[in-house]
């Protein structure tokens, strides 16, 4: 599990390897726009689910760890619906396209 720590008070969030490359990489492509967006994404506990957001301004500290160091092949549709202008000004994490998701994946989103 990646997670990616955010702000100054370090918040930190959780994302499987995979899904944290392709968000870490659409993240610095939305930085170049040098504009504040929101990043959103969910997460099951139990048996509901929860909805989470937070505003990336470029001057934001981030900072990506990951657990597995092997270089992730990126998916170019994926990235394209991560920074999909239909959404404006928000980047909202998906699930990756045309990855089946198996029954054991946990819950959470990516």
């Amino acid at each position: 599990m990646g997670v990616l720590i955010f702000g100054a008070w370090r918040r930190r969030i959780e994302f499987d390897d995979r899904t944290l490359s392709h968000v870490q990489t659409a993240i610095r492509t939305r930085m170049t726009l040098g504009a504040p967006f929101r990043l959103a994404w969910r997460t099951r506990q139990e048996a509901e689910y929860r909805s989470y957001a937070i505003l990336v301004h470029p001057n934001t500290p981030l900072e990506y760890r990951f657990d597995d160091p092997q270089l992730v092949v990126l998916n170019r549709l994926w990235l394209r619906e991560l920074l999909s202008p239909a959404l404006g000004r928000d980047m909202v994490v998906i699930d990756e396209p045309g990855r089946p998701r198996r029954s054991n994946d946990d819950d959470r989103i990516g």
